[in-house]
């Protein structure tokens, strides 16, 4: 067995897990203030209370992969990203101190821990934003290594991508909110959601239609994209499944409209569908990129770890994988439902 392509899955898989989970509970954070006053952002904040913490597992899981089964990627990556990995890791601890501190904290100052957690939301979109951005885009490297240029993530592509995050993650928190908040409060989300995926579907297009055609046809892009020619390779080699998939990623957002306006509407139909959604242009990214886990400097082969290793943590995954796959799943089960008018969450 060659565990490389099992890890090239698995790795991808327990991302797009943390990007489904994480991501509404960070849309959540966007839309604070939307709340019409305290007792609705305490709704809000209560809606992911008992289960923010749990989604950042996958996080980690991914992160454990990558450093034990491509300890060469994970050395290049954290090298050329160092700076928006330590800024998430920061806005996070504002994130988790906000949660706290705002249930304890005085009516008049609870404003200071909300303004703390929508910055700390905005700030981790952002920064996932820059660092999906940089992983489609590739790095430049001198002689298959790192060339220290520790600013090269600073660039339009990955704010744009940045952009697509975080009206994304917004979606995901206001479908999210459909299904927790009662009748009275979500319909505002109802129509939060409906104008985020219009916003969100004309961004995207136009962002992968401006991206395609500098890859093809500016000369610069090898500097500034050098995973482009990759892209647009495996795009012709693949170009019916890929038609296919846009295909799949238009009916998935009629369906999803269709599921926001319908009078009837299953509180939790919109949320699935956000989910089916960004399955599908996540896997689609990644099988553009593949086989590359450094795109335009390592292959999941020279990246990799020794055999024996590689064997060792395919074992552990087979044990712990299940047991965190089950724990999430319990616990969103125990947590389910509408969220009860309440002061504090624990």
């Amino acid at each position: 067995m060659d565990y490389a392509i099992v890890w090239s899955v698995l790795i991808p898989v327990a991302l797009f897990i943390y990007m489904a989970l994480d991501g509404f509970d960070l849309g959540i954070g966007l839309l604070f203030p939307l709340g019409s006053n305290s007792q609705s952002r305490e709704n809000m904040m209560n809606s992911i209370a008992p289960i923010w913490d749990t989604n950042e597992t996958w996080l980690v899981l991914a992160a454990g992969g990558l450093y034990g089964i491509f300890p060469k990627a994970y050395v290049f990556i954290f090298n050329a990203l160092y700076v928006p990995l330590i800024a998430m890791l920061i806005c996070l601890i504002f994130r988790g101190v906000s949660f706290e501190f705002r249930f304890k904290s005085p009516e008049r100052f609870k404003w200071v821990w909300s303004t703390f957690f929508f910055l700390g939301s905005l700030g981790m979109s952002v920064c996932q934003g820059i660092i999906f951005g940089q992983l489609i885009q590739g790095f430049q490297t001198i002689e298959g290594q790192f060339n220290h240029d520790y600013w090269a993530w600073l660039n339009t592509f990955n704010f744009c991508v940045a952009g697509l995050i975080v009206l994304f993650y917004a979606f995901m928190g206001a479908n999210f909110l459909i299904y927790r908040l009662k009748d009275a409060e979500k319909q505002r989300f109802v129509c939060a959601s409906k104008g985020l995926i219009i916003v969100t579907a004309v961004y995207f297009i136009a962002l992968v239609g401006a991206s395609g055609y500098y890859v093809v046809h500016d000369a610069s892009a090898d500097l500034s994209f050098p995973s482009g020619k990759h892209l647009a390779q495996r795009f012709h080699e693949f170009y019916s499944v890929y038609i296919g998939l846009f295909a799949i990623i238009g009916l998935i957002t009629v369906k999803l409209y269709r599921s926001l306006s319908a009078k009837e509407m299953s509180d939790f139909a919109p949320f699935l569908y956000g989910v089916a959604l960004l399955a599908t242009v996540f896997g689609g990214v990644v099988f553009l990129g593949w086989p590359y886990i450094v795109p335009g400097a390592l292959t999941i082969w020279q990246a990799s770890s020794l055999p024996e290793t590689q064997k060792l943590m395919f074992f552990g995954a087979l044990i712990f994988l299940p047991l965190i796959l089950g724990y999430s799943m319990y616990n969103f089960y125990i947590f389910r439902g509408k969220v009860a008018d309440q002061k504090f969450y624990h």
